[in-house]
């Protein structure tokens, strides 16, 4: 059985648009001059995406002698730990992730961080908008980070197809 490490196979961009999030263009929106790739910012714990909460329906019914349910709604919450840079010109996660500032999170899984986006990637697509940036505590032998919790306020879509 095949398996596969997520250090180094793990490429997350933040992408102002999208026209169609079941087919994002690969050279004009993933590589788009306003979209960011934030993998070398967030820390190797602080990509937290797209983790689910879901409402449950119930399904049962007078005749039956036991509970019955149904999945309801469901609700997405992601939040990202980034580290700062000491240059603020270099500081591109903490530039890119301003508060209500509305785009799309783009996760590829399983193919080298190094290898530009290609038709035929399997990506994740998040519509989000930016929430208030949180400097996180100081701490010795540590980095500079920051929090940011990213309001899924769209459609998504966890298998899309990116196209040239």
């Amino acid at each position: 059985m095949a398996r596969y490490t997520v250090d180094g196979y793990t490429k997350i961009t933040w992408v102002p648009a999208i026209a169609d999030i079941t087919a994002p263009k690969a050279a004009t929106e993933l590589a788009a001059a306003g979209a960011v790739g934030l993998e070398d910012w967030i820390t190797p714990d602080g990509a937290n995406i797209a983790v689910p909460t879901e409402a449950v329906v119930d399904a049962a019914v007078l005749s039956s002698t036991s509970e019955w349910e149904a999945p309801g709604r469901y609700k997405l919450a992601s939040d990202l730990t980034m580290q700062r840079d000491d240059t603020p010109a270099n500081d591109k996660a903490w530039l890119t992730m301003v508060r209500l500032t509305k785009g799309f999170l783009v996760v590829r899984r399983n193919k080298p961080v190094s290898a530009p986006y290609a038709a035929g990637d399997v990506v994740e697509v998040y519509t989000v908008e930016v929430g208030k940036r949180s400097q996180v505590k100081p701490t010795k032998n540590a980095m500079s980070t920051f929090q940011v919790h990213l309001y899924h306020n769209g459609p998504d879509n966890d298998n899309a197809t990116v196209v040239a």
